[in-house]
């Protein structure tokens, strides 16, 4: 008997001290452990975050602002207690966690007269990391390699956007967005970005950036993919109605410069499999390609060398066919 006593007394020792530590608060309808405990009302934990806030205790104040959105998410503290635990993260060097915070307050209080602050905090730290690509392609957090400055911008601009649609600035943040991507190499999400801007923007001053930038997602689309003959004659069609509907650009000599680029990868690609073919000893293939790379570009590098390749290959390689 001893020992069956002597056995509950051990198993339920622990369990005795662990929930000791555990009280039951109608405050807040909980079990609380004590150490974690809020202060007794939303005023009193307000006054308490705010002290260590004061003394610039940032992490100590980020503590007790999240007690008192956890405790009490009904009270009207908990708005402002929302922000401020995006303030103490931005104030923390953690920029991107207090977009994220900051767009607690507009998803869990819409009512909170704090729209127009934190838009602009949220567009000040996208713009931030916007800025500071040139340093480093990933963010040194503990989010390395997962995210980079592009995706983190574009990632905040996005919540922006959805947040206020019709702000002043949604076409200069829509804009940013596709800029974004396209820098992020995501092209597909970059034409989609300022497909949209010029449909739902036209009036916007950015209209004709956009539809450049629109050509520069093909053409860098087709350079990454340079045997993709679609790609590239996408990019040359959408440069040459850009050419044409703006004449007076001040993007249109860049344009025109990479046309004629595009057009002479087009003409390297086809000049390339007429190289194969000849080095096979296909001369009738390879002539035949030489001839397509002269016809389609003929005022581009390759396209004329490719015609002085045809002409000698037909006039000294015996199998070819007679001009």
């Amino acid at each position: 008997m001893k020992r069956v006593i002597l056995l509950i007394f051990l198993i339920s020792y622990p369990l005795l001290l662990i929930y000791s530590y555990w009280e039951w608060t109608p405050e807040t309808g909980r079990w609380i452990n004590p150490k974690y405990a809020p202060k007794p009302t939303p005023e009193e934990q307000w006054k308490y975050a705010m002290g260590f806030y004061n003394q610039k205790e940032w992490e100590k104040a980020l503590r007790e602002f999240r007690k008192l959105v956890k405790y009490y998410p009904r009270s009207s503290q908990a708005p402002e207690a929302q922000f401020m635990v995006g303030d103490c993260l931005e104030k923390l060097g953690k920029p991107y966690e207090a977009a994220k915070e900051y767009q607690k307050v507009l998803e869990k209080y819409p009512e909170t007269k704090r729209w127009e602050e934190i838009l602009l905090r949220q567009k000040k730290i996208a713009d931030k990391f916007f800025e500071e690509r040139s340093e480093g392609i990933l963010h040194r957090t503990k989010e390395w390699f997962t995210k980079t400055h592009w995706e983190k911008a574009g990632e905040i601009y996005r919540m922006i956007l959805r947040n206020a649609p019709y702000w002043e600035k949604a076409d200069e943040i829509k804009f940013r967005i596709g800029e974004c991507f396209l820098n992020a190499g995501n092209f597909e999400e970059a034409v989609k970005e300022f497909e949209e801007l010029i449909r739902d923007y036209p009036s916007s001053s950015l209209v004709e950036k956009a539809s450049y930038y629109l050509c520069l997602c093909w053409v860098k689309k087709s350079e990454k993919y340079p045997n993709d003959a679609n790609l590239r004659e996408k990019a040359e069609k959408s440069l040459k109605e850009f050419i044409a509907q703006h004449p007076n650009s001040p993007f249109l000599e860049e344009a025109e410069r990479k046309l004629r680029k595009v057009r002479n990868n087009g003409a390297k690609m086809l000049y390339d499999i007429a190289k194969f073919y000849e080095k096979q000893g296909d001369y009738a293939a390879a002539i035949l390609y030489y001839e397509e790379a002269f016809k389609k570009f003929p005022d581009t590098y390759w396209g004329q060398k490719a015609n002085r390749k045809k002409k000698w290959l037909k006039n000294f390689c015996v199998s070819s066919p007679s001009s």
